[in-house]
């Protein structure tokens, strides 16, 4: 199929054999792909919402929580009492402190407060 350029108000609804594509597309691809492999995977588009990726403020203690969200030091023993949840929250904590090292050392991003 050859590409020949159209003004769109040219076309109309009979034209079923038109394909519409923008001419930049194939160099918009390249640079995405290369972009890519420059950065790597973004953990944006491919988020792991595993339990343990992210601390579950919702099942801390409510006690502890004005301390926390006035951004004072607390531990997390004081935010989940609970030994379950506590140990959801700490595997996730070390989970984010690795993360915070790969950041660090790899990208130059300092982006984590724990």
């Amino acid at each position: 199929m050859r590409a020949v350029s159209v003004d769109p108000a040219d076309l109309t609804l009979a034209d079923t054999d038109a394909t519409i594509v923008h001419i930049a597309e194939q160099e918009r691809e390249r640079l995405r792909a290369q972009a890519a492999d420059l950065g790597g995977r973004s953990a944006l588009l491919h988020f792991s919402d595993a339990p343990d990726a992210g601390i579950e403020i919702t099942k801390a203690h409510p006690g502890s929580l004005p301390q926390f969200i006035t951004g004072r030091s607390t531990l997390l023993s004081g935010l989940f009492r609970d030994e379950v949840a506590l140990g959801t929250a700490r595997r996730a904590a070390e989970r984010i402190t690795t993360k915070n090292v790969e950041l660090r050392t790899a990208r130059g991003i300092d982006a984590v407060r724990l």
